[in-house]
């Protein structure tokens, strides 16, 4: 299964990708050569542009200049002047005189790009697919997880189960045959059967190799050997304490390893730490 930071990186390269193609500023020199048409042969259609939008009036001067409406009254300028005084208006009247020729030639009003088209469709597309898709695999994940933590602390209750049954059957001093010890290994074996599948979902993590090493390690065995129940009383309660002591300290480290798996989205140093 794909982790949720690959998951994160694809979503990123995509929308990078989709950036790097939507269409590039224009560059400096373009606007020299708008300037350079409005200026030229166009001037006195920029002049009725620019009145057309109100943003100048007409003053009587045959080199064609302009009144601000921003500023005094008998202000008169230039065409140069007013891009020098008043840039934005004027380009503002530029482009909308550029505009309103391509019109003319032809016969459609001027927009995007089929590319800028496709890309403002898709890329929110894209990225919202893409952004549901890692929702459901960080749902997927963590549900994952959250069921295999609930496996593995049944196993431990049962193996805790088995072990209180066989200790209350090897410490009755009425005696009598010796009980079978099958549950509890077929318990035991459940138990490491969960760990190998935390091993093989997290190869980092050090604690489930662990614990389940202990659950096969002699001292384990010998907690419940029948010799070491039999005797005097104290000695069989000793046995008994020994024996329930080492199935809650696994326990205690079963479920360790249960709460990490339920925060799939941290990091869980202490399950690569060894410990004695």
């Amino acid at each position: 299964m794909t982790s949720p930071r690959r998951a994160i990186t694809v979503v990123t390269g995509v929308l990078l990708g989709a950036v790097v193609m939507l269409p590039a500023a224009a560059p400096a020199w373009a606007d020299d050569g708008d300037r350079v048409f409005c200026l030229g042969q166009q001037r006195s259609r920029l002049v009725d542009t620019a009145v057309m939008l109100g943003l100048v009036d007409r003053v009587a001067d045959p080199a064609g200049g302009v009144h601000p409406r921003s500023a005094p009254a008998g202000t008169a300028l230039t065409l140069e002047r007013w891009r020098s005084e008043e840039g934005d208006d004027f380009d503002q009247a530029c482009q909308a005189l550029i505009a309103t020729v391509q019109l003319e030639k032809s016969g459609r009003a001027p927009g995007p790009s089929m590319l800028t088209t496709v890309l403002t469709l898709l890329v929110p597309l894209v990225a919202g697919s893409l952004l549901t898709w890692l929702i459901g695999l960080q749902m997927a994940v963590f549900n994952g997880r959250q069921t295999l933590a609930a496996s593995l602390r049944a196993s431990a209750r049962l193996l805790r189960n088995e072990a209180e049954s066989l200790v209350a059957a090897l410490t009755d001093p009425r005696g009598g045959t010796v009980p079978p010890t099958d549950r509890l290994w077929r318990a035991r074996a459940d138990l490491v059967m969960q760990l190998e599948q935390v091993k093989a979902l997290r190869a980092g993590w050090d604690a489930p190799r662990r614990v389940a090493e202990k659950l096969y390690d002699k001292s384990f065995l010998d907690s419940f050997a029948v010799g070491r129940f039999r005797g005097s009383d104290e000695g069989r309660a000793t046995a008994e304490g020994d024996a329930m002591t080492t199935v809650e300290n696994l326990a205690q480290e079963v479920e360790r390893v249960s709460l990490a798996l339920q925060r799939p989205f941290r990091r869980h140093p202490e399950m690569r730490e060894s410990r004695p």
